[in-house]
């Protein structure tokens, strides 16, 4: 079962996404990160701008568009 997150920052769409390989950040052009065994490790590892996904979260500099 395929799942998602999609969210918005600074105008781009970018999704956290579930396949086969494992979790994954993408926007709409390419993977942005590697794979990874669980969503909680991407949780922490991936950054955009520098920032972490939870600080983006925080500070309130991006939204999130869907869930499913």
């Amino acid at each position: 079962m395929n799942r998602e997150i999609e969210f918005s920052y600074k105008g781009e769409l970018f999704a956290l996404v579930y396949h086969k390989e494992g979790w994954c950040l993408v926007n709409r052009k390419e993977n942005l990160s590697k794979y990874y065994k669980t969503n909680r490790e991407l949780i922490n590892e991936i950054r955009i701008d520098g920032y972490s996904f939870e600080e983006l979260l925080q500070n309130k500099n991006m939204r999130i568009e869907q869930i499913f």
